[in-house]
């Protein structure tokens, strides 16, 4: 293919997604590095991933975490240059994620913990009883009942195991970024035990990860529809998020339907976390004052029908 036809590669760490209302580049990093702005080079607008920040509640909350994106502290740094460059570019940003209600974050956060811990413990003392057995099998046959205990045993360990696993390897690879190529091998398993999770471990990953990546799914539809109508073609937004936010791509690939009945499942278990979940923000750069200004302060219209 002549070098001028060949279609342009996207950065290791970026994967598009296109459905009928619009093309979905999304761009993988960590919080603690900054992120290129190349990743969302070309795009008609931005979405920043917001899961800590709670925008929600008022325009003016939602102005002031805009300040605290664009002027970074020690431990989030990634959208700094991203805002500097959809600056000059006249790229719009929206805020799209959820406002997590802090005590359902907190018992998520235990129940993550407390996995971690009884995975540990069982996968250490199934260990131990294994080689014990072992060593000791020449003087003592192991009987039904020790066998079933160890079998037991290593079964919840099994089961606890994925989350563990995906908790070390992102905190193993930070701040490497092995973890921003989507063809790395770390990556892939990142991706493979993250897909586990949500499967084994909806309890601790639904609304954590899950109920997140979906509504800002369903967001995301939303803005492509109004940016739809004010440039007449089919847009392309850069969705910039954290490195385990790839249940994103799954659900930008559902259909309506499908999209909004497992929105209702979810919610109706994650009761504590309806207040806010349809809000978005926008922000247009004013040339003249050469200031970020919010734009647009309104609601999804299917998701302002869940909230309480």
């Amino acid at each position: 293919m002549p070098e001028k036809l060949k279609k342009p590669e996207l950065p290791p760490n970026v994967v598009k997604i296109e459905t009928k209302e619009g093309i979905f580049r999304i761009a993988y990093g960590l919080h603690n590095i900054s992120q290129k702005p190349e990743d969302v080079k070309g795009t008609d607008a931005i979405m920043l991933e917001t899961g800590s920040f709670g925008y929600h509640s008022s325009p003016e909350e939602a102005i002031k975490i805009f300040h605290i994106l664009s002027n970074p502290y020690e431990f989030f740094k990634q959208y700094q240059k991203i805002i500097e460059k959809a600056a000059q570019n006249n790229q719009p940003i929206y805020f799209a994620d959820i406002d997590m209600d802090v005590v359902s974050t907190e018992l998520i956060s235990a129940l993550r913990v407390s996995e971690n811990i009884m995975d540990a413990y069982l996968i250490l003392s199934s260990l131990y009883q294994l080689a014990y057995k072992i060593v000791t099998s020449g003087r003592k046959k192991m009987n039904r009942r020790d066998f079933l205990k160890l079998l037991s045993k290593s079964l919840l360990a099994v089961y606890f195991a994925p989350q563990l696993a995906e908790d070390l390897i992102l905190f193993l690879s930070l701040p490497d970024k092995a973890m921003l190529n989507e063809e790395a091998v770390r990556r892939k398993i990142h991706r493979f035990l993250i897909k586990l999770n949500e499967k084994i471990h909806p309890e601790t990953n639904m609304i954590l990860i899950t109920l997140r990546n979906i509504i800002m799914a369903q967001k995301l539809i939303t803005i492509a529809q109004d940016i739809n109508k004010e440039i007449s073609k089919k847009p392309e937004i850069g969705v910039v998020v954290g490195a385990s936010h790839i249940g994103i791509e799954e659900a930008l690939n559902l259909d309506e339907k499908e999209r909004n009945e497992i929105i209702e499942k979810i919610m109706n278990f994650a009761k504590g976390v309806k207040k806010n979940i349809a809000t978005i923000a926008r922000f247009d750069y004013d040339s003249k004052t050469e200031r970020w200004e919010l734009t647009k302060f309104y609601k999804d219209p299917f998701l302002a029908s869940l909230e309480t």
